[in-house]
């Protein structure tokens, strides 16, 4: 009888074995997985950071250091903390989980956790690209399309885009869109575009679903001119159309003094388009320190207080902030500030001129936004506005290397007589157009020193004219 209660004892031993060999393992990374899933009877984030807190630094997890990362930038479990969250997601992507990088990138690009560097984000986007991960891919073209850390490239984000958005990253997907949209980095398809959008926007991304309200895209307005309609023989070169910085010349800060009115360029990422100009109104009011004060009035709406100071280098603005509607921001406006301006003073006769580029910055996306360029003529005490709100000549680009080009709008065929002088009157370039009515764009190559220049176009009992900046800056 003993024998056989040891031979059944035995065998209850034998199969509470085999069930606990069989029986599935809780791991460290599960468990935090559960504890911090709201939907789950185990839910509680505090034990789940520490669970998971185990799983990176004992079990030394990939997954689990980016997922403990996550935990401390978003203060789960445990104080928020973005320095301790960067270094677990380098960490992560150190030890081989690719899907860091992104995290590792975006936390350079908006500066958490460390200073905010646009070259160290491109660089760690381009790691996790080269390992395949979508978001990484999606987090190069961003940086390519805008020129962030790296050399503005619409044809490199194009194709980047185009692999990620075949992997399911809405971003790239609406970008791809807009692109395709656009003309950017590919031949415009508005078909296509619209399919990319489309698609976007049913998985319920909000950009992609509000460019599709918008009856244009963002550039939209301003067509290429055609060389037959030049009764000249001679062949220009092919504007190279790229924004270029103005070297910041102002001698004296107290000239400053006085109302100004004018237009602003809104260029592309890429600086190759025009894609808004609105006229332009600033009063300036500067001391014999440096500092300035005064107003800014863009297209007749309320006028922004100016404060700021003028050095060697850079006019820099306080913190100066205002809201603005643009193409994708068409129902509510985006805030940016003013960050700073490279500008220079120019006189021709008794014509005293300010012109040169303006950084603004936007609040919601924490980065640069478009290039900008500013031109404007002093108002002379006791007169009318010198330039027309209507002005329809449009030069870009203005710093010029090479070549520039500039827009006119015709309301009937007529002749058109350009001039480029010095600024000491001298004549240096003419040319006599035959234009048909409409919208047209035309491009002049000159072999000029870095300087300011007069651009004068006259046409159907017109003139109108600009200053130009030739810069290799």
């Amino acid at each position: 009888m003993k024998k056989i209660i040891q031979i059944i004892v035995l065998l209850l031993s034998l199969q509470i074995w085999a069930q606990t060999k069989h029986k599935a393992v809780i791991t460290s990374l599960d468990m935090a997985k559960m504890q911090l899933n709201e939907n789950h009877s185990f839910y509680n984030p505090e034990k789940g950071f520490l669970s998971c807190k185990k799983a990176a630094e004992e079990e030394t997890i990939p997954m689990a250091m980016n997922m403990l990362a996550i935990l401390y930038s978003d203060g789960v479990g445990t104080e928020q903390n973005q320095e301790l969250a960067l270094s677990w997601f380098l960490k992560a992507a150190e030890a081989g989980y690719a899907k860091a990088w992104f995290n590792v990138g975006t936390m350079h690009r908006e500066g958490l956790g460390t200073q905010q560097d646009f070259k160290k984000a491109f660089e760690y986007y381009s790691k996790g690209a080269a390992l395949k991960a979508t978001s990484s891919i999606f987090g190069k073209g961003y940086m390519l399309y805008k020129g962030l850390g790296c050399q503005q490239d619409y044809n490199q984000a194009f194709e980047l885009f185009k692999e990620s958005s075949q992997y399911g990253s809405l971003g790239s997907m609406y970008l791809l869109g807009i692109c395709y949209r656009n003309g950017y980095g590919t031949p415009k398809d508005l078909a296509t575009a619209k399919q990319w959008l489309t698609k976007a926007a049913n998985y319920g991304y909000k950009p992609a679903e509000n460019e599709m309200m918008e009856a244009e895209p963002e550039f939209a307005n301003y067509k290429q001119t055609l060389a037959t309609y030049s009764k000249k023989k001679e062949t220009h070169l092919e504007a190279k159309n790229h924004f270029e910085d103005v070297q910041h010349q102002i001698n004296n800060p107290e000239t400053l003094n006085g109302s100004y009115t004018g237009y602003i360029v809104t260029y592309d990422w890429s600086g190759q388009h025009i894609i808004a100009k609105e006229p332009l109104t600033v009063e300036l009011k500067s001391q014999s320190d440096g500092t300035f004060s005064g107003t800014w009035t863009e297209n007749d709406k309320e006028s922004v207080e100016l404060h700021g100071k003028i050095t060697d280098t850079e006019v820099v603005f306080d913190n100066t902030a205002y809201a603005k509607v643009d193409h994708y921001s068409a129902k509510k406006p985006t805030t940016f500030l003013f960050k700073d301006a490279r500008l220079k003073t120019t006189k021709y006769e008794d014509t005293e001129c300010l012109a040169g580029n303006l950084q603004l910055w936007s609040v919601r996306q924490n980065e640069p936004e478009k290039p900008m360029y500013i031109s404007l003529v002093k108002n002379k005490q006791n007169t009318t506005t010198s330039l027309s709100k209507n002005e329809s000549l449009v030069v870009y680009p203005n710093p010029f290397n090479d070549s520039f080009s500039f827009n006119l709008s015709l309301e009937e065929k007529t002749t058109v007589d350009i001039a480029l002088y010095s600024m000491a009157g001298t004549t240096l370039y003419t040319e006599k157009l035959a234009l048909p009515t409409g919208n047209h764009t035309h491009t002049i190559a000159v072999n000029v020193a870095d300087g300011s220049y007069v651009l004068k176009v006259n046409y159907s009992n017109k003139s109108e004219s600009t200053i130009v900046i030739k810069s290799k800056l």
